[in-house]
């Protein structure tokens, strides 16, 4: 079956896994447009305007973020993927160049490798490229993953034989797949399927209660490493408050969780030109037995 046919299959029954906030933003939206937000991040395409501009942002990105990343084989593979693209390099692929570097780093980049809620398919896109011995799975919104995938497709990042949408559990046993791509309606699938590392970018913060805690469950059946990086409190459109500290951690051991540095300020074409991110983010790796 098609892979977007195939997805569209979970469309009626997402909301159920959705918060208020989720629903505002996803329901009725064109997520068959990459551009379009999905609060799952930004794809800002380059014209000609903002190429010019941007000779200008990236001198406010150095301002905010030192050299050093700059320099890194993380942001090089970014920045050549938003050259193909012609996009925009933004916040949300120098993030993903620092947490690539974290958790390589910590030897974490092999193996078996989940994101939970990645979006544009950043996260994925750069483990693809990073590590060529990995086995991805991604799960998400249904919404979220035809949008990754239409980002995959259209700028040639993985071809199709080797993207997988798991409808049941054997699908997970299929060789030579390099990106499962797993709807929220079946997490369950991933107990016991041996992954190394989990991953959650400012997606837990949006996403209800409930779910996060099935979500935790089937990171310490698999006995993983999880890297989380969330806002300490976001509040929903319908009142409900998501706090990072009331997360279900469990007995995990915590290898580390601090203020997360590259997260406090972020550069726009608007004065002051350098801002500071509201909220306060947390990033922690947890690895659990």
């Amino acid at each position: 079956m098609d892979i977007l046919e195939n997805l569209k299959n979970y469309l009626p029954s997402s909301e159920k896994y959705m918060s208020s906030m989720h629903k505002e933003h996803i329901l009725g939206k064109d997520f068959k447009n990459i551009s379009e937000s999905l609060s799952s991040g930004t794809f800002t395409n380059l014209g000609v305007l903002l190429k010019l501009k941007y000779f200008f942002l990236k001198y406010l990105q150095k301002k905010i973020w030192g050299e050093e990343i700059f320099n890194t084989k993380y942001f090089k593979h970014y920045k050549d993927l938003c050259k193909i693209q012609n996009r925009l390099v933004d916040f949300d692929i120098i993030k993903h160049a620092f947490i690539l570097k974290i958790l390589d780093e910590k030897n974490l980049l092999r193996g078996k490798i989940c994101s939970i809620g990645d979006g544009k398919a950043n996260f994925v896109s750069g483990c693809l490229v990073l590590s060529k011995n990995t086995t991805l799975y991604s799960v998400n919104l249904p919404q979220a993953l035809m949008q990754d995938y239409l980002i995959i497709k259209k700028f040639h990042i993985l071809d199709d034989s080797f993207i997988k949408v798991v409808n049941n559990e054997k699908d997970l046993s299929l060789k030579n797949i390099r990106l499962f791509l797993i709807p929220a309606q079946n997490k369950f699938f991933l107990k016991k399927s041996g992954i190394n590392l989990f991953t959650n970018i400012v997606s837990f913060q949006e996403i209800p209660k409930s779910e996060t805690k099935l979500y935790f469950d089937i990171i310490k059946n698999n006995k993983s490493f999880f890297y989380c990086c969330n806002q300490t409190a976001k509040k929903m459109y319908d009142g409900t408050v998501i706090k990072y500290n009331e997360y279900p951690w469990g007995d995990g051991k915590k290898i580390f969780e601090e203020d997360c540095s590259f997260y406090k300020k972020y550069c726009s074409l608007k004065p002051p030109f350098i801002h500071k991110k509201k909220g306060k983010i947390i990033h922690s790796l947890i690895k659990y037995d």
